[in-house]
């Protein structure tokens, strides 16, 4: 049985900090995959605080693991004791205020473990370190001052060798504050070194540890950063992962608790998860439409096969229809008013929006995920991954007409379009891989790397921006036109699903629970 409650009020802002002077290029991505194997990337170095027994053995080389593959860069033996910190340092970097992150790894060590990014560093005896160490249990922030070690904040949290991690920092002036997969523990001021230095990576003893996606962006330009973070608002009580999101034009965000069961409504202008309606089964595609009287809310819900239509104020249920199993995507056809929901072992159900009443249905090779309908149009792109495909569907005549092969990836699981360019945007998942179609051809014109794990996808036509949401625990912004990544967001681990609202400029990215941490939803302004 569903039910309505109301949910207590919890919001926690994102301290960030002033802009301030700075130099270098804006931003900086190390993902090692263009280095050979057992070769260090070009203008680094390796380098010791207090100097033990030898050199550690820093290189790249291939992992099947790795979050953006094919490869890592590994510490992976040392015989260096208690007092050795291990530097591989980017030498060619220069870099005062930043956001700086990177995935770790921790893989052995009988005296430490774990590792972490430097800063501001003058030379292998003056840096700041933010490291985490899974034999002490602890993740601390420090300053290295002619090789002196001074403790400048800790906070106990639990990692594990073999998983990995993301490290994240920023540093505006004297304040730091340093993230691990996505949530703050640390906050300090220190003015020790005022002065840009390099960047680079870090471990203690004999700790060996994996990187990869090494990313700096500055924060000392004149320009505002592409993805700001603004605010984080927690979802009490929500379980298990996050499907889609939608607005509502009122100031409501929708969130589709897959796992939870749950419809969850947020108040973005208290910030504060405020409603929700329970009893639900594995709700997952999620619209909202506009009514002379309001705004009704379409809910589709894998677990049963129904979709359901709610009040967007009152959250009263007036319409529900099944659809069959897996009631999945939906999309708004405006042209004939009808909601499309992809569903069962291959299909598209037509409703109508009013009343859910059935009007159509387009059978597909196996189950779709993402779709896209032409604006004004009858022609639908759909993902079905099961056949490696893109199926292209003419809802009219409610069949398949054509359908183009997926070359280099698998997994193709969200779209966008590009109607006016006649470009399909499409990630796959298995690699992480941004594609793009020319919708006229058919043709797979371009193909790049992007955040593994991906579930929404938005194109920005303002800007001529792609954003790609991935579990891998980023935000990958790409230019449409070449697919230059332009910058990479950290978020959390899980957190595939978002919003991008093109009017307010803001992305929400849906963060599922994890240990010690509730399920939110993050909160980013968008500049392009």
């Amino acid at each position: 049985m569903q039910t309505i409650s109301r949910l207590p009020f919890t919001f926690l802002m994102v301290a960030l900090g002033s802009l301030s002077t700075g130099a270098q290029e804006p931003t900086r991505l190390w993902n090692f995959d263009a280095v050979a194997e057992g070769e260090l990337p070009s203008r680094w170095s390796i380098r010791e605080t207090h100097p033990t027994v030898s050199l550690a053995r820093w290189n790249v080389r291939p992992d099947s693991q790795a979050p953006s593959p094919p490869n890592v860069l590994t510490l992976g033996h040392t015989e260096n004791e208690d007092a050795t910190f291990n530097l591989a340092v980017a030498e060619d970097t220069s870099f005062e205020d930043l956001d700086l992150s990177v995935r770790i790894r921790p893989e052995s060590g009988s005296i430490d473990q774990g590792g972490g990014p430097v800063w501001r560093c003058r030379d292998e005896n003056n840096y700041y370190i933010a490291r985490f160490n899974p034999l002490e249990s602890n993740f601390r922030v420090y300053v290295v001052s002619n090789g002196r070690r001074h403790q400048l904040d800790s906070a106990r949290v639990e990692t594990r060798p073999g998983t990995w991690y993301t490290v994240r920092v920023t540093m505006v002036g004297r304040h730091i504050a340093c993230y691990l997969d996505g949530k703050k523990y640390l906050e300090v001021e220190d003015g020790t070194f005022t002065q840009p230095g390099m960047v680079g990576l870090w471990t203690k003893a004999d700790a060996a540890s994996s990187f990869d996606d090494l990313n700096v962006r500055d924060l000392g330009t004149d320009s505002a950063p592409i993805l700001a973070p603004r605010s984080t608002v927690q979802l009490p009580g929500v379980e298990g992962r996050i499907d889609h999101l939608a607005l509502d034009g009122r100031g409501q965000l929708f969130v589709a608790a897959l796992e939870n069961g749950s419809l969850e409504v947020i108040d973005l202008r208290r910030g504060a998860a405020t409603r929700r309606v329970t009893g639900l089964a594995e709700p997952q595609g999620i619209l909202c439409l506009p009514r002379p009287s309001g705004v009704a809310v379409v809910l589709s819900c894998g677990g049963d096969g129904t979709v359901r239509l709610f009040d967007a104020g009152s959250l009263e249920e007036t319409a529900r229809v099944d659809v069959g199993d897996d009631a999945d995507n939906l999309r708004f056809e405006p042209r004939r008013g009808a909601v499309w929901v992809a569903c069962g072992d291959g299909a598209l159900a037509g409703l109508g929006s009013a009343d859910l009443a059935s009007i159509a249905s387009v059978p597909l090779s196996a189950h779709p995920e993402s779709f896209q309908i032409e604006p004004g149009g009858a022609t639908a792109y759909v993902n079905v991954p099961d056949s490696g495909r893109i199926e292209v569907v003419d809802l009219e005549k409610g069949s398949v007409t054509t359908s183009w092969k997926i070359e280099g990836a698998a997994a193709n699981y969200p779209m966008a379009l590009d109607a006016e360019g006649h470009r399909l945007f499409v990630a796959c998942r298995r690699p992480g891989r941004l594609l793009v179609f020319d919708t006229r051809s058919g043709e797979q014109s371009a193909s790049v790397p992007c955040v593994g794990d991906a579930d929404d996808l938005f194109l920005d036509p303002i800007t001529g921006t792609v954003l790609v949401v991935g579990g891998e625990g980023f935000v990958d912004v790409f230019a449409a036109r070449d697919l230059t990544r332009l910058a990479r967001m950290p978020t959390a681990a899980g957190a595939r699903t978002g919003l991008f609202d093109p009017v307010q400029r803001m992305l929400y990215v849906a963060v599922p629970a994890r240990s010690g941490h509730p399920a939110e939803i993050q909160v980013f302004e968008f500049s392009g």
